[in-house]
This record gives structure tokens, C-alpha cells and sequence, in this order.
């Protein structure tokens, strides 16, 4: 079980003042014939995967992020409402996602990959996803196409086993009382992503202990204002963001043997 190095503000504290640092991408990469490449794009633009992140329920929250964060704009892509589209065989198995059948949620999230590559679709800063977005679409847009800015309600792609490439920047959204066993960050969500994240990768966790599955509106807006703040602002110390006091807010270094707590309640 990780260990949490907890720091407080209070000056009374043994551990010496340290400044949490995490640095969201400011560009994103492509994959080409020959790796991945550099690409610069605005940090406004963002796709959102329909499938699993609740938007009937929460649009009001992304009605929200789109008035707190002026030029923002929000693609919305999901599979067709008409063909079901299942998990792919052995998707919670440790390694990439089956994208072979096309049928599947995998198949899709490669042909989304492969209209990011092309350039149907606009090439996003920042992807919003949830649930199976999370745990079986995500997987296919970053090993083979795109990596940049995740925002990922529930943490899903946890559960999928997944490799975690360094040039993304993640940011879980989680739940304490959520049926995934991401509602335990310490027990974990926090080992779980050291386990498969490359060195150097980076992650926040905010984490609402009294949330379900699906947690009420308000407290998705906060949640999603809070993401944005460190994709947009890049904070150089997480301490200066307005972080609701609800949230339990966690920093993660893969390949740190603590985490640090920026703000635990």
C-alpha cells in the first residue's frame, strides 16, 4: 500500500516547506511513421468522449466550464446511439486495448485516433472522458494517435491496466463512494498508477470522499473548474488554487515513492 507524505500549511509542521509542483502540456503529440511527434495546439480546445461521462446529467457543469474559461471550445464525439458498441475481449487485462473489432469500443477509439491524426476532427489540448471512455476508449487514442491533457472522471482507464505514456498529463476525477475500486486513492488509485504510468509521468487526483458513481452536479462543477485550472493556468504550486474545501487533492510523480497531499480534510 503507498504511503502519503502529507504537507500543511501550518508552520508548526516537522516537514520542510515544499511547493507541489505539476506542469499540465502546453502542446500535445502525434503519432508518425517515425514516433511521436511535437505539436502545438491551443490549450482551449478540447474533446469530449460522450460514451460513459454522463452529459445528460452534467451539462450544466460543462455549461459551467464553458463560462469560467472564455474561448474554451468543447467537441462532443460518441459512438453511434443506434449500434451498440460492447468492451473488447479481455479489456481489464493488463496491456493495450483490442481494437480489432471495429464493433467494439476499442475499434472506435482507434478510428477517433485515426481522425485526429487526419485532421477531421480538430486535434484537442485536452480530452474529458468517463467511465468506459475512461476504460476503453482512452487506451486506443494513446497508444496509437494522440497524447496530451486527460481529464478522467472515475479514473476507468486505472481499471483497464493500461500503459500510462509520460507525455500526457492526467487528471482524475474520483469518487469515495463510487462502485470502482478507485474510491480508494491511497489503497488504490495512487499505487495502481505508479504500477502503470512510465517514469516521470504525471497526475492530480481530486477526490470527493461522500460522492457515488454519478456525484451531483455542483460538486461535478467544481471538480471540472478545479481540472481546467491546471491545464489552462499551470500552476507552478498547486497551494494557489481555490480548491474546494471537500476535496482531498493528491499529486502524484510516477516513479516517487510518496505522493505528495496538497490538500487533505
Amino acid at each position: 500500500m503507498a504511503s502519503a507524505l502529507i504537507l500543511r500549511r501550518d508552520r508548526n509542521d516537522a516537514l520542510p516547506p515544499k511547493k507541489p509542483r505539476v506542469v499540465a502540456n502546453r502542446s500535445v503529440y502525434l503519432r508518425g511513421p517515425d514516433g511521436w511527434v511535437f505539436v502545438r495546439v491551443s490549450d482551449k480546445q478540447i474533446l469530449l468522449l460522450r460514451d460513459g461521462v454522463g452529459l445528460a446529467r452534467y451539462k450544466s457543469a460543462f455549461d459551467r466550464l464553458l463560462a469560467y474559461n472564455r474561448g474554451v471550445v468543447i467537441n462532443v464525439v460518441s459512438t453511434d446511439p443506434l449500434h451498440s458498441h460492447s468492451y473488447p475481449d479481455k479489456w481489464n487485462e493488463p496491456g493495450h486495448i483490442d481494437t480489432s473489432d471495429p464493433d467494439s469500443l476499442g475499434g472506435f477509439g482507434y478510428r477517433l485516433g485515426q481522425e485526429i491524426l487526419n485532421q477531421t476532427i480538430e486535434i484537442p489540448n485536452t480530452i474529458i472522458c468517463g467511465s468506459r471512455g475512461g476504460q476503453a476508449i482512452l487506451d486506443p487514442l494513446l497508444a496509437t494517435a494522440w497524447r496530451g491533457n486527460v481529464i478522467c472522471i472515475n479514473a476507468g482507464i486505472l481499471t483497464a491496466n493500461a500503459p500510462l505514456p509520460r507525455e500526457s498529463f492526467f487528471v482524475f476525477l474520483t469518487m469515495g463512494q463510487d462502485y470502482l475500486p478507485t474510491n480508494d486513492t491511497v489503497g488504490y488509485t495512487i499505487p495502481q498508477f505508479q504500477r502503470l504510468a512510465e517514469p516521470g509521468t504525471q497526475c492530480v487526483i481530486l477526490h470527493h470522499d461522500k460522492s457515488e458513481h454519478m456525484t451531483d452536479c455542483y460538486a461535478m462543477k467544481e471538480m471540472l473548474r478545479a481540472a481546467m485550472k491546471l491545464i489552462t493556468e499551470r500552476p507552478t504550486n498547486l497551494w494557489r488554487l481555490p480548491f474546494r474545501e471537500w476535496l482531498k487533492v493528491f499529486a502524484v510523480t510516477a516513479g516517487d515513492i510518496r505522493p505528495t497531499v496538497v490538500q487533505y480534510q
